[in-house]
């Protein structure tokens, strides 16, 4: 997909969310922001967020779980500073991947909640731009739209539409099977690869993963062979009981 854009002279933002704290992901987006533009001022004002950020981190402990006084009483300071980098008027695809990861870090900080909600809010803020040419795909292993029925804050996510990634069909997933078993040198014929799309019926590449992880396992710790009944062993091993 971000391929796809950029062939189509978008501007990409790509963060993996997960590997930050919320300091540390407004640090990498007003990175990318300012990476990406060709203005002048947004340049300049980027590197003025920046420094005004960092002048904050010292109230941060290592970890991010505690936020000083000084970061509290800035905060809405800051996403304003950062809010003002995003420029409309150029096509963008801004895309965050494992964004439940970061909402789940800080909902587990003190007054969580209102910072996961000021957060979401601030990004529904930046959507709803009347004739904005940015867009925006939230991609999660955790779903983002229950993360936010759970917590109460579905309405800072009533502008989104959730799109369902659909199963392989059958000639997709034999194929995925084959290029893994290739990958790792496992020896899988199409014979094998067409029985384990059957077992699963089912076929997201997660689920595919899963089992060849599994049959990797089985075959080269337990010394199984890779055959029909090793897919059956794996099936089994990765569903409990009264499935």
């Amino acid at each position: 997909m971000l391929e796809i854009a950029q062939k189509n002279e978008l501007n990409i933002i790509s963060i993996n969310a997960e590997e930050f704290n919320e300091i540390g992901f407004l640090e990498e987006l007003a990175n990318q922001l300012i990476a990406q533009s060709k203005v002048d001022q947004i340049k300049e004002a980027g590197s003025q967020f920046l420094n005004f950020i960092g002048k904050l981190k010292p109230t941060l402990d290592i970890g991010g779980a505690k936020i000083g006084v000084e970061w509290g009483a800035k905060q809405r300071d800051v996403y304003d500073k950062l809010k003002n980098l995003f420029d409309h008027e150029q096509p963008t695809l801004v895309f965050l991947d494992e964004l439940t990861v970061l909402l789940s870090k800080m909902i587990a900080e003190e007054n969580g909640k209102e910072k996961a909600s000021s957060f979401l809010h601030w990004l529904r803020s930046m959507r709803i731009v009347k004739n904005s040419k940015i867009k925006w795909v939230f991609c999660s292993s955790v779903g983002i739209a229950n993360f936010a029925n759970v917590h109460q804050l579905s309405k800072t996510l009533n502008d989104i539409e959730e799109y369902i990634l659909r199963p392989f069909d059958k000639e997709t997933g034999v194929a995925m099977v084959l290029r893994l078993g290739e990958s790792n040198e496992l020896g899988i014929t199409e014979e094998v690869a067409s029985q384990i799309v059957v077992k699963l019926d089912y076929c997201p590449p997660y689920f595919l993963q899963l089992m060849f992880n599994k049959m990797e396992s089985l075959h080269k710790i337990e010394g199984l062979a890779i055959d029909r009944l090793i897919v059956d062993v794996a099936y089994e091993r990765l569903i409990p009981k009264g499935y």
